[in-house]
This record gives C-alpha cells, sequence and structure tokens, in this order.
C-alpha cells in the first residue's frame, strides 16, 4: 500500500478502489500511486505525492539501489498538515531485532539526509484494518502460533533503509489479518527514512559497508491493529493500539 510507511502491505482490488488508490500500470512493484486528496478509514482526509517503482522482491531493490543516481525520495515530504491517520496491523519486533535495529542506526548516525525511526515506531507492517475486523481477525489467527524470523541484511527502498525480515509465514500472517493483501509482499523493519533531499552515494557507501552484517533471529509473538496519525507533524509520533493478537 503506502510504501514505505506501511510499505508491505498489498491492496486488492475492492480495498484500493474503497480507498481511492490507482494502480501505476507502468510500475513493475505493485506500486499504488496515491491521489493528491484521498480518505482513510475515519473519512479524513490525508495528501500523499506517489512514489517511485517498486520493487518485486529484496534482490531487485537491492540492484536498483546499488545503481541508482538520482536522489532517494523523501519520505516526510509526501505528507501534508491535514488531520488523518491510518489504521493497520502491524507486528512488532523483539528485543533481538530491536537490538539489531539500534546497532545499524548507530553505525548511520551523522549520515546526511536520515533520520532514525523511533524505537517506538519500529514495526513490520502487514496490512490495512478495522477494529470492527478485530474479532474476525483474531478468529483467523486462533491456532496461528508463535514463529521465528531473521531480520537482516540491509537494504534501501525509495524512503528508506530496511532490514529485510525473512519468514514464509509474514506472508500468511499478512493474509490472515488483510486478505486483500496480494501476491507481492515484501516484509521489512524500517530503520531510517530519508528526510529532504539526500545524496545517494554518501548513503550506499555506509549501507554497503552494513550489508555484511549477519541476520538476527527473533521471535514474532503477537501483532498490534495501531492507529497512525499522519499529518507531517505528528510523523514518527507514537500510535495508538487499539486490539492485540497473541499468536
Amino acid at each position: 500500500m503506502l510504501s514505505p510507511l506501511l510499505d508491505c502491505a498489498r491492496l486488492g482490488s475492492a480495498r484500493r478502489r474503497s480507498l481511492g488508490l490507482s494502480r501505476d500500470t507502468s510500475s513493475t512493484f505493485a506500486a499504488w500511486r496515491v491521489p493528491d486528496t484521498r480518505h482513510v478509514r475515519a473519512g479524513q482526509a490525508v495528501r500523499f505525492r506517489g512514489v517511485g517503482r517498486l520493487f518485486e522482491s529484496f534482490e531487485e531493490a537491492w540492484d536498483a539501489f546499488l545503481v541508482r543516481e538520482e536522489p532517494l525520495e523523501d519520505f516526510f515530504g509526501r505528507f501534508a498538515d491535514e488531520e488523518g491517520h491510518l489504521t493497520v496491523w502491524l507486528a512488532p519486533p523483539g528485543p533481538a531485532a530491536v537490538a539489531e535495529a539500534t546497532a545499524v542506526q548507530a553505525a548511520l548516525e551523522g549520515t546526511s539526509g536520515l533520520v532514525a525511526t523511533p524505537s517506538h515506531w519500529l514495526h513490520v507492517a502487514l496490512g490495512v484494518g478495522s477494529l470492527d475486523d478485530a474479532d474476525t481477525v483474531r478468529e483467523r489467527l486462533d491456532a496461528f502460533g508463535a514463529f521465528d524470523a531473521a531480520y537482516g541484511p540491509m537494504t534501501c527502498f525509495h524512503e528508506a533503509l530496511v532490514l529485510e525480515a525473512r519468514s514464509p509465514r509474514f506472508a500468511e500472517l499478512a493474509r490472515a489479518v488483510d486478505p486483500g493483501t496480494g501476491r507481492t509482499f515484501l516484509p521489512h523493519l524500517s530503520v531510517a527514512y530519508v528526510d529532504g533531499s539526500s545524496e545517494t552515494a554518501a548513503i550506499r557507501e555506509r549501507v554497503v559497508a552494513l550489508r555484511d552484517r549477519a541476520p538476527v533471529v527473533d521471535r514474532v509473538t503477537h501483532v498490534d491493529l495501531c492507529v497512525i496519525p499522519v499529518p507531517r507533524p505528528e510523523l514518527l509520533a507514537p500510535w495508538r493500539v487499539v486490539a492485540r493478537v497473541a499468536l
């Protein structure tokens, strides 16, 4: 859906129409372009700018980053000041994944054009949700079970530096919380967002040096339904958890 904020969700056609999203058919990544004004959940208008071509795989994202010449895209510039929110299912990272994200952020400290993701904002996004659907999701996940996932290596999307989140069960989990999740699903943990115009070569030099870090394994034990404020002044502020489902 809205990459990279909720960068991993892929909406079905009915859900896309209900949210006012349109597909950019020139993209190979199931890129969803967002009109200048759209309504999200409670009918509150939120303004976004579209992003560039998105990716079908982590390998494609990395290969594109290695040869990218244009600046990375401004994550914060996609949002306007109007009040609004997104309601989404997120998988919070465990302590080992948080520690790895923190270590990577420390290595990236001082890199111009990047804002580190606050610890309270670290997440793997799964799909859009609604409090009205929480009981149904709880039933779908009744026997799902907790699972291990690997976090790493580092890669880069258009507007964020991320840790790849590797487990086939992430895709199963995403489809369970949001049946509209599409074929392409790249679960990941964003560790830094691009702020303003960035020098791609300088960022690439730092990220390449971190690419060989060994992935860490952590346990995914629950999912949260979160209401995320998205006016630009409130981005990265704590969200509100309105439902939690143990796995």
